[in-house]
């Protein structure tokens, strides 16, 4: 081959190793897989970087809340990619108490162990913006990103601050934990809003969910004692299968508190879009087997 050929043949490979990169290849996995273990990639992982029309969305994702809530209406085409970038917009809706919102929910539904990790940029809206684990009944949840927007004056303690919680709803009541661990302040005490950031969770069994913010591990819940202290679960944890939500909301109780965000923050482009760069979700499995594929 001349060096022509060479030359050619050389830059078609560069080009096919770029487009398998990944926007997430250069962020390790912040935590281990365990002992003989290897952490697999999961097809659930996007980058973003098509169109919400592509048979690539359409591979992973449903358009919805699946969780409905009295403030928020489900709107499709609320739900965009702009720049490799999930763009999920809120709007006017009917009434003064309800909103448009972009939703959408995997195909591919999940149980431990599992790490999921989002780079998210939250808009600037007194809606709770969230990225979470919900099983079929709607009585399980694991959050992985929980945040209020907002940059109305008196509502800076929300807006700096991440919401690690999980919540568990049964005949016989209702638990989230509550407390100083459950809530995290920005890295440099900035707003959530402000700037993209890796925010994750390792759900390494039905007693034990780890909880990771740009790459260090800050929370850790375990045991039945911040699990499930009031016995909802009959024992059982936080076990079972579960959908990946990714949701913008009016959530009823900031619409009872009157925090209802107007028509003008809603029709501004520099505060009505939460932004997700990519999302990942790895399983840890044998070495040997994932050697072997």
């Amino acid at each position: 081959m001349n060096c022509s050929g060479l030359l050619v043949l050389a830059t078609a490979l560069l080009l096919a190793k770029s487009t398998l990169a990944n926007d997430w290849d250069s962020y390790p996995v912040p935590t281990d897989p365990g002992p003989g273990m290897e952490w697999q990639l999961l097809p659930i992982s996007d980058d973003f970087n098509y169109e919400t029309d592509s048979a690539e969305f359409h591979r992973r994702w449903k358009h919805g809340l699946l969780q409905q809530t009295g403030g928020t209406i489900a709107a499709d085409d609320n739900v965009s990619t702009h720049r490799g970038k999930l763009k999920l917009l809120s709007s006017p809706g009917p009434v003064a108490t309800k909103i448009y919102a972009g939703g959408i929910y995997s195909k591919e539904q999940f149980e431990y162990p599992v790490f999921f990790e989002i780079m998210v940029k939250n808009n600037r809206l007194p809606n709770v913006s969230s990225v979470k684990l919900l099983n079929e009944r709607k009585h399980k949840e694991v959050k992985i990103y929980e945040a209020i927007g907002s940059d109305r004056r008196g509502e800076s303690w929300n807006a700096t601050r991440l919401h690690l919680a999980h919540g568990l709803n049964s005949p016989g009541g209702f638990f989230q934990p509550e407390g100083p661990n459950t809530w995290h302040l920005h890295p440099d005490g900035g707003k959530w809003s402000d700037s993209y950031n890796r925010v994750g969770i390792f759900w390494r069994d039905p007693w034990t969910i780890e909880y990771y913010v740009n790459g260090e591990l800050i929370e850790t819940a375990s045991g039945e004692s911040m699990i499930d202290p009031r016995g909802l679960t009959d024992g059982t944890g936080l076990n079972g299968i579960m959908t990946l939500v990714i949701v913008t909301e009016n959530k009823d109780y900031r619409v009872n508190e009157g925090n209802i965000p107007t028509e003008a923050e809603l029709l501004d482009p520099e505060k009505n879009a939460m932004r997700i760069d990519w999302i990942r979700a790895y399983k840890p499995v044998d070495s040997n087997s994932l050697g072997s594929q």
